[in-house]
């Protein structure tokens, strides 16, 4: 086992690693862990426990193997988990993933066969496709490309039929890596490239990233190193305008490779240690090893043995706390190519002879390698029996290998040959009609006058199932429409363009007034606004969290615009979780604004605003409190002015109980003459709900 050998096998395994975890990359945060455990004591749901296992298992998956799979094994435990078909399927989905990354191969199938099943229940064809992605990457990652190329396929060819742009594009690059993977590199450039072209289509900037970063490793492997930074400068390009660390570490391994295969090695050390330091700042410890693994390498390559095994053996360390079996593996046998180099044998076969058991243990294909760096090393220390023992260990896993390869190959064969004999077979039924037969045909066609009469009333019957099937479905297209139109007066309403006219003339202002710094703040203030009300607008239900970030915006925004007119309060109840609980959205801004506007504007002095959030049973209420000119000064004072926030709200309850059956109400009440410091209360009731 050479060093690039290493080198490109760790690759493969930080590769798979990234397109497992998909879009949303965890980093551990401690803090996030401890809220977590707080809520999974207080509540009793078993679904709501599953959930909050389910997020402590992800936040634990790339740093904590064995207490990922710990929670995610208490999860499953749970008596009624089955009952929720999704969160059942999506805690099997990611316990494959979690025993994937350590090897598990045969764990990880048996996850991502049984969440297919669920989802097969469920008719749910993208999850279908999502498992089948699964178990292509298992069997890629286990060595059996046959089974690798069929799972993945059958994934590309359910995410075509439901026209998934982004899955085609995900599964497109996955069969290209599999291709990579055994040097079929113009085929695996065919698919790269047709993904690219899509990905550019929609905007799907993670996985473009991560195209031009594979296309890249083929013009590097074929030597063209110019054109392989090109296509990587572009994928960094790219990658620039995310979020996302496993993309950025992804590039940096590329690019550290590119130098170290071109010889470059000051350069590729430079790669290295940059992407060392960040995955230690966000605790991608599988990462850090493939990192202190490279590092090694290029110290091996410019003769540095001593600092080879310093790398190896914090990436052992590292690896160990993990449970990530195979990067144990390249990690004992870095060091013990260092302690061969050193010509300390003893050290060195130590080192190889505890990869040998780890390989055994998981199964793994790199036993051969493990097995020739073993015979190599005793036959430099002069113990030649033992190398000869090792050497023919060699030769007999790789026959054994070898058989099984061929009894795949020769299984194919047999199915082809009896595809095509039963082809034949039926072709031959199809031309071997007899004279039986065709007096038969002329026996029906004598009788089908018998059948026009009960055709046609069956032609009748069908018409009229059509007919009400339309109407029906005409009421449900008429109902959709309705919400639709709903939906664009809700934003309207929001998006109040006097509102916005009126925020711009503020900038303008403090443009000209030379306050850049303030005209700065509003201005970002203003477009983090425009965005939340717009995705928000778009969704059902959002966290508590983001409605009161979109409330704080907007009414700051309104406290620029009326020079402080007016002060507010959002008060939550200590009993809320305000990243779990969920509410409708957008309820409360049309009755701030009219508060505002109608109520606050006309009155002498400063205005109050009080928003509250509290749990009452199973009902999360949202109270929103002004002491402005109250509602019978507003109606004589803007006769001319239309609110539609009365109506607006009043359609969406509903539709809201029409959909959920009830649970959701709304007043509005003037205390005018009441001895309340407040002269118009809002009231909202929802019953509770969480993520």
């Amino acid at each position: 086992m050479n060093q690039s050998f290493i080198t490109i096998k760790l690759n493969m395994v930080l590769f798979v690693l990234a397109l497992t975890i998909g879009n949303t990359t965890y980093g551990f945060n401690e803090a996030k862990v401890d809220s977590l455990l707080q809520v999974l004591k207080q509540t009793t749901s078993e679904q709501h426990q599953g959930k909050i296992l389910l997020q402590l298992s992800e936040l634990y998956s790339t740093q904590d193997f064995a207490q990922s799979e710990a929670y995610l094994n208490q999860a499953l435990a749970l008596p009624s988990i089955q009952e929720y078909d999704t969160l059942y399927m999506d805690l099997l989905k990611t316990r494959g993933v979690i025993v994937l990354r350590q090897s598990r191969f045969d764990e990880a199938l048996q996850n991502f066969e049984a969440s297919a099943e669920v989802a097969k229940a469920m008719d749910y064809s993208l999850a279908l496709a999502r498992n089948y992605n699964n178990m292509g990457e298992t069997y890629m990652k286990w060595g059996k490309v046959a089974e690798a190329q069929d799972y993945l396929e059958q994934s590309l060819a359910i995410k075509k039929e439901l026209q998934d742009s982004a899955g085609v594009v995900h599964s497109s690059n996955v069969l290209g890596r599999l291709l990579y993977n055994q040097g079929k590199y113009e085929e695996a450039m065919e698919y790269y490239l047709e993904a690219v072209v899509i990905a550019e289509q929609i905007d799907a900037l993670r996985l473009l990233a991560i195209l031009y970063n594979n296309i890249s490793l083929i013009h590097r492997n074929e030597k063209r190193f110019d054109k392989s930074e090109e296509y990587l400068d572009l994928a960094t390009e790219v990658a620039e305008q995310l979020d996302d660390n496993v993309v950025k570490v992804e590039l940096i391994i590329t690019r550290g490779n590119l130098f170290f295969m071109s010889d470059n090695y000051e350069r590729a050390i430079e790669a290295y240690l940059q992407g060392y330091e960040l995955t230690k700042k966000v605790g991608f410890s599988t990462s850090t090893v493939t990192f202190l693994v490279n590092l090694g390498n290029v110290s091996g390559k410019m003769g540095n043995y001593e600092e080879v095994i310093k790398y190896g053996k914090e990436a052992l360390e590292l690896s160990k706390k993990s449970g990530y079996k195979i990067n144990q593996l390249y990690s004992h046998v870095m060091v013990g190519d260092a302690f061969k180099n050193l010509h300390r044998f003893s050290e060195a076969i130590a080192q190889y002879e505890v990869a040998l058991q780890i390989a055994i243990e998981i199964n793994a294909r790199e036993i051969l390698d493990v097995y020739q760096v073993l015979a190599k090393a005793y036959k430099e220390s002069g113990n030649y029996q033992k190398a000869l023992e090792y050497q023919s260990n060699y030769i007999a896993a790789k026959d054994s290998m070898d058989t099984e390869n061929n009894k795949a190959k020769m299984a194919e064969m047999e199915a082809k040959y009896e595809h095509e004999k039963l082809q034949r077979e039926l072709e031959e039924q199809s031309t071997a009609l007899t004279i039986q037969e065709k007096e038969n045909e002329i026996q029906a066609l004598q009788i089908s006058n018998n059948y026009y009469v009960i055709g046609g009333l069956l032609l009748l019957i069908t018409m009229m199932v059509l007919m009400a099937w339309f109407y029906s479905r005409q009421n449900k297209i008429k109902a959709q429409q309705r919400t639709v139109v709903l939906e664009q007066k809700l934003l309207r309403s929001q998006m109040n363009p006097h509102f916005i006219f009126n925020s711009l003339i503020a900038i303008q202002n403090y443009i000209v007034n030379n306050n850049a710094r303030d005209a700065s703040n509003y201005l970002s203030n203003f477009a983090r606004l425009m965005r939340l009300i717009l995705e928000n607008t778009r969704e059902e239900m959002i966290t508590l969290d983001r409605e009161i970030q979109t409330l704080n915006l907007y009414l700051e925004l309104q406290q620029l615009r009326h020079s402080s007119k007016f002060t507010y309060v959002i008060e939550v109840a200590d009993s809320l979780n305000v990243e779990l609980a969920v509410i409708p959205p957008m309820f409360a801004q049309p009755f701030i604004e009219n508060a505002i506007e109608h109520g606050i504007e006309p009155k002498e002095g400063v205005g109050k605003i009080h928003v509250k959030f509290w749990q009452d049973g199973k009902q999360l209420i949202m109270e929103i409190l002004d002491n402005g000119v109250g509602l019978h000064a507003q109606k004589s004072t803007t006769h001319q002015y239309r609110s539609l926030a009365t109506t607006i709200t009043s359609e969406r309850v509903e539709l809201m109980k029409k959909k959920n059956g009830g649970g959701i109400a709304f007043k509005v009440v003037d205390l005018v003459d009441d001895s309340s410091e407040f002269n118009t209360k809002v009231t909202f009731v929802f019953p509770i709900s969480y993520t």
